[in-house]
């Protein structure tokens, strides 16, 4: 009777251990999905500033504030449609397939400084991919 008990007790601790294991990897696997997503998204920002830049020097220098990104990129037009809104996005604003995409811009001198920050939620948890460059004129 010994024997059974101290088996079915080693067994549920392996199979604990594994469960534990299992759940542990997936969710180091959402969270580097996630990542993943959210670096995507902060090079798109970053690309499309740059086309920005290249287009109209003037026009994006005179730009300085938080934005708020949380639109598709690839709908922006011409005419700048994606600057209406020179406003931080709220606080729990995940419209962008569950991220939130913010960029400071800052004038400083000849160049912009721009820092593009995309989170995510996991739980209670709030996770930030930050990106930095710096436009000038000439690149």
């Amino acid at each position: 009777m010994l024997e059974v008990v101290m088996f079915t007790a080693i067994l549920t601790t392996v199979m604990l251990a594994i469960v534990f294991a299992t759940t542990q990897s997936l969710k180091q696997t959402i969270y580097s999905q996630r990542k993943i997503l959210s670096t995507h998204a902060a090079e798109e920002l970053q690309e499309w500033m740059r086309g920005e830049k290249e287009n109209d020097w003037a026009t994006f220098s005179a730009r300085s504030g938080t934005f708020c990104f949380n639109e598709d990129i690839a709908t922006c037009d011409a005419s700048g449609t994606c600057w209406d809104s020179n406003q931080a996005c709220e606080a729990d604003d995940y419209s962008l397939q569950n991220f939130k995409r913010e960029a400071v811009l800052t004038v400083n001198g000849s160049r912009i400084d721009v820092s593009i920050s995309v989170f995510w939620k996991d739980g209670p948890n709030v996770f930030e991919v930050p990106l930095i460059t710096t436009f000038s004129r000439w690149e």
